[in-house]
């Protein structure tokens, strides 16, 4: 069952929430209901309403289909203190603002009917069925009558309201067409769904945005162009007072670590950080989609620079807390030039690191940069190729031998060294878990191959990348780049060298190549 609130009860209602209530009581007393709000405000709000009708009942848990013992350690796993309160009355959260894990833990809730009631943000619904089915059937037909006025109808009859439906829906997929998120077919009555479409639904970004991500992006996008298509999003229009100006602003003066003029400021910059990361991992998606190997490595900088608000031109130590500008040239000897040099000077011993500095901090400065600097991932990256080979494909030469216009899988092993898996961002208003972008490409052409990112690395962590070597013969590199999508100057990048063959299939043998990746170069 699905429910439209459309506004809080502060304001003029149509429907005031009461009535909500008495549907989810006749119509729905134990199965699932999902109510679509208009704001992430208004997501807490409804929820706390809820739980406040539930309170006159004389069982206040009746939507909690959860073991209580269980339901308390799930909860104990919650990071939002909200929906710590809600999930104990059986009611679920989901917007943006949320951390994922917590978005996981309440989508996992309401599948297993483990909680009836789901308040759910409007701008996360997949954009194509808000502007076709959603719109059309669930909402705009079941009030179309009570809101004629709103909607500009001379009248309440029957063909008058499926008429303006009909026009409404018509316009919505055209939009979405301009959009690049369908085609529609010259029939007029088939549509298809493209890949902009799915790149606003899954990161539940406006079909505006991915319209001007499209028209925008290019192949060797500046990282300062970058950040202009990131702040002129859609998702950004709602802040007050020129609001795509003040978006880039906030974002420059969050990079050089600017003090803010007041409170309010503040506040706008944690909502520009809210929804930053996942507009960047559209735009990186996009990139993909392009093969765009320059704009995507930008894109992913761009990440890292939001997360730890450091410009990319500047020196990586500066992340480091109490580390300023002065501190670089005073304490820092020439061949130490950014953070894997001062891990590797370091080997793991804070005293080393104190010599380093010398007496330019205090010791307690000194043990909250080392306390970083200490707990900064230290990845081992081991690389094999699976694929079609000549006899039995073992080679000790730095090329490898490939078949021409064949697909390969990349397996790229890693292992954290140290221990730790949180983000150390005290720029950054969320908790975040270390994470990374695996990039293929080829320098040469620009050419980007494949793109994955990839979650805390536990122990071993194995990710397989498929690609086809080029149809012509010859030598060709391919470049990985094992990108941070938290910290800046930790990303590394290997090369395969490959020596593409004419393609026999009578000898293809299907094995590994792993003891020739030795000749791969690490920069």
């Amino acid at each position: 069952m699905v429910l439209f609130h459309p506004l809080s009860n502060s304001l003029s209602l149509p429907l005031p929430l009461s009535y909500r209530w008495v549907s989810i009581r006749s119509h729905s007393p134990a199965m699932p209901v999902l109510i679509v709000v208009s704001s992430r405000r208004q997501t807490r709000l409804t929820a706390l309403e809820l739980i406040a009708f539930l309170a006159t009942e004389d069982d206040p848990k009746q939507w909690l289909h959860q073991d209580k013992t269980q339901m308390t350690d799930i909860i104990a796993t919650v990071r939002e203190s909200n929906l710590k309160l809600t999930l104990a009355f059986g009611i679920g959260m989901h917007h943006t603002g949320l951390h994922q894990r917590d978005r996981k833990t309440v989508e996992e809730l309401y599948v297993n009917y483990d909680v009836v009631n789901y308040s759910f943000l409007t701008s996360i619904r997949p954009p194509i069925r808000d502007d076709c089915n959603t719109v059309s059937v669930t909402c705009r037909s079941n009030r179309g009558c009570v809101l004629s006025s709103y909607n500009s109808l001379d009248d309440i009859s029957h063909e008058t309201i499926n008429k303006f439906l009909s026009n409404l829906v018509e316009r919505s997929l055209r939009d979405l067409e301009c959009s690049y998120c369908m085609e529609i077919g010259e029939d007029d009555c088939t549509i298809e769904a493209l890949t902009y479409s799915r790149i606003s639904s899954y990161y539940y970004l406006k079909h505006q945005t991915v319209r001007m991500f499209k028209e925008r992006l290019r192949a060797e996008l500046p990282i300062q162009d970058i950040l202009s298509v990131l702040t002129d999003a859609e998702e950004y229009g709602e802040l007050p007072d020129s609001a795509h100006i003040k978006t880039h602003l906030l974002l420059q003066a969050h990079f050089s670590r600017e003090q803010l003029p007041c409170s309010a400021y503040g506040t706008d910059t944690k909502t520009v950080m809210d929804n930053a990361i996942r507009i960047c991992q559209a735009m990186l998606d996009v990139a993909a989609n392009e093969g765009w190997l320059v704009t995507a490595l930008s894109i992913c900088n761009l990440v890292q620079m939001i997360i730890q608000g450091r410009w990319l031109n500047e020196s990586s130590i500066l992340t480091l807390p109490t580390i300023e500008q002065q501190h670089l040239y005073l304490g820092f000897p020439g061949p130490i030039e950014g953070l894997p040099e001062l891990v590797a000077s370091c080997k793991g011993r804070e005293n080393t690191f104190a010599a380093i500095l010398g007496e330019e901090l205090q010791p307690h400065q000194i043990s909250q940069a080392w306390s970083f600097l200490s707990h900064l991932p230290v990845v081992e990256v081991r690389l094999s190729v699976k694929g079609w080979w000549e006899g039995c494909g073992e080679d000790q030469r730095s090329w490898l031998d490939v078949h021409a216009d064949q697909e390969y899988v990349l397996q790229v092993s890693l292992q954290r060294i140290n221990t730790g898996y949180k983000t150390q961002a005290p720029r950054f208003p969320k908790n975040k878990d270390e994470g990374w972008f695996l990039v293929l490409g080829e320098v040469e052409r620009r050419e980007l191959l494949a793109v994955k990112r990839i979650g805390y690395c536990r122990h071993r962590s194995t990710v397989s990348l498929a690609f086809y070597t080029p149809e012509k013969t010859g030598k060709c590199i391919y470049t990985l780049y094992l990108m941070s999508d938290s910290y800046l100057g930790l990303d590394q990048q290997y090369d395969l060298h490959l020596n593409m063959t004419p393609a026999c299939i009578a000898a293809q043998v299907n094995s590994e190549v792993t003891e020739a990746m030795g000749g791969m170069s690490v920069k």
